[in-house]
């Protein structure tokens, strides 16, 4: 349906904004089927040490991430 970019300084108030607004009314039918995707792109040019990766990775895992940011 769409795709908005959300502020990295307040993510929380964009998405609660976004599933207010919009997905409440997606969702507001009986037979609704939305899917919501987040996509994180970062571009880190001095790149990370290797306790980021490992934290990184490691919440990646349990958050379930299909895509792993480290990949």
């Amino acid at each position: 349906m769409g795709s908005v970019e959300i502020s990295s300084d307040r993510p929380v108030r964009d998405v609660n904004s976004i599933i207010e607004n919009v997905v409440a009314h997606l969702t507001s039918g009986s037979n609704s089927q939305i899917k919501l995707t987040l996509k994180i792109d970062a571009e880190i040019p001095e790149g990370i040490d290797k306790k980021q990766a490992r934290i990184l990775n490691e919440n990646t895992t349990t958050l379930q991430f299909i895509e792993k940011l480290m990949d």
